[in-house]
């Protein structure tokens, strides 16, 4: 699977450009600063299980490892996963508006924020 392009050429739509502001601000009346957003590297990673079916999609910064071990003690969908893929960005912004891209055009199992639905086990 190819990298996600750069999002902001794709996004169009008015209500995909609000969600992207929103989970980027840290939902409603989020307070993240924009030099919190404009920092350094990040990684959007995708999980896949053994037949290359999209899991999960997430953002971590460059200790994304860590990520990966809280999945593993709070998601009963780690057991499925077997390939992981990373794609670094260089500001946490740029990762959060390609994971909202992935999740509503690759459409994982396991990521429900982002889809419209309230839950995200």
């Amino acid at each position: 699977m190819e990298p996600v392009p750069d999002p902001s050429e794709r996004l169009t739509d008015p209500r995909i450009i609000e969600s992207v502001v929103a989970l980027i601000r840290g939902g409603p009346g989020g307070d993240r600063s924009a030099a919190e957003l404009d920092g350094g590297p990040t990684t959007l990673y995708r999980i896949f299980d053994s037949e290359e079916q999209l899991l999960y999609v997430g953002v971590s910064g460059r200790r994304y490892l860590g990520r990966f071990y809280e999945h593993e003690d709070d998601k009963p969908w780690w057991l499925e996963a077997r390939t992981i893929r990373l794609t670094h960005y260089s500001t946490r912004r740029a990762s959060l508006e390609a994971e909202l891209f992935a999740i509503q055009t690759e459409h994982p199992r396991f990521n429900f924020l982002g889809r419209g639905d309230e839950l995200d086990p």
